[in-house]
């Protein structure tokens, strides 16, 4: 486990200075956000104690066969094996010569799936829901910095996807903050839920590479037919969901006839807050909706945690057990 004092984490705060661009209407968050976030998290991590989940280099095992120290199984001595695999106590026995198979070590390994598709560029308090996962995505990021853990972080603005890959180390991981910070991707193109579907799938083939697997979305097209891929994910190690959400997606703020912007129709429409059967459709609306998340998260074996774009993001994050 990396040793963090405090002249290291100033050192690191110091270079994300200097590695982050001047905010801009393109970038999810500043300058100054990124700077306080990274803060707070290694003042949190050095006050809390040390605690092991990610495992470290040589504790992984992949499906890969090599010169790793765990067992996989012993089988007849072929041409071109290493003579030192040889096992020779079963050689003796059998009289013919066998070789050890051990599972072959890999280092640790987190991909982060950031969903900046259309839906997730709003909010009305705190921040968007966008920004809300951005700062989760760096705070993980942070995690990974201090474990020493290689990241890949694939954003999807709903059409396509792009990937960040870095390996661990400071340097590297203050670069990806900065790289997915100016990639929003924001797009005027059609939606659909096969494109999140598709872009999960691109992920699950990937994933197979990786140890803990974080998606960060409002799942607005979730559906039954993403259930296979997200299963595939699951297969590879830690996955957890991360619901994103907005206070008025759940209640309506009382303000009598008000213009809104339909992002998928680009166009304003005219609705009445005041309307008691609208509110309360609305709350029915979103119930079910999460219920059918709730399901199809059940079905394979996953919770889904809730996170507003007015919670305490450092507050979530260690409450949610994405600290560890």
């Amino acid at each position: 486990m990396a040793i963090f004092n405090n002249n290291k984490k100033n050192k690191l705060v110091s270079l994300l200075q200097n590695l982050l661009t001047a905010s801009s209407d393109a970038s999810v968050l500043t300058k100054v956000e990124i700077k306080e976030l990274l803060t707070e998290y290694f003042s949190t991590a050095m006050r809390l104690p040390e605690q092991k989940t990610l495992k470290m280099q040589g504790e992984h095992l992949s499906s890969m066969r090599g010169s790793g120290l765990e067992f996989e199984e012993l089988r007849l001595y072929q041409p071109g094996d290493d003579v030192r695999s040889i096992d020779w106590k079963t050689t003796a026995r059998l009289d013919k010569p066998y070789v050890r198979i051990n599972k072959k070590e890999q280092s640790s390994s987190v991909l982060i799936y950031l969903d900046f598709s259309n839906s997730m560029h709003f909010g009305t308090q705190v921040r968007l829901k966008s920004s809300q996962a951005a700062r989760l995505a760096v705070l993980l990021i942070a995690k990974c910095m201090k474990q020493e853990t290689e990241i890949t972080v694939a954003v999807c603005n709903g059409i396509k996807t792009e990937f960040y890959n870095k390996k661990s180390g400071s340097k590297y991981i203050l670069e990806l903050i900065s790289d997915i910070n100016k990639s929003t991707l924001k797009t005027d193109a059609i939606e659909s839920q096969s494109n999140f579907t598709n872009s999960l799938e691109g992920i699950a083939l990937l994933s197979k590479t990786y140890e803990n697997v974080y998606i960060l979305s409002d799942f607005k097209n979730l559906s039954r037919s993403t259930i296979p891929a997200i299963a595939s994910l699951a297969t590879t190690g830690l996955i957890k969901l991360i619901k994103i959400t907005d206070p008025i997606e759940y209640k309506l703020p009382n303000i009598g006839k008000t213009n809104f912007f339909d992002i998928n129709s680009n166009k304003y429409l005219k609705i009445n807050t005041n309307s008691s059967q609208l509110r309360k459709e609305l709350i029915e609306k979103m119930e079910a909706r999460d219920n059918g998340h709730k399901i199809i998260a059940e079905e394979i074996g996953l919770n889904i945690d809730h996170c507003s774009t007015i919670d305490n993001t450092m507050k979530f994050f260690i409450r949610t057990g994405m600290n560890l």
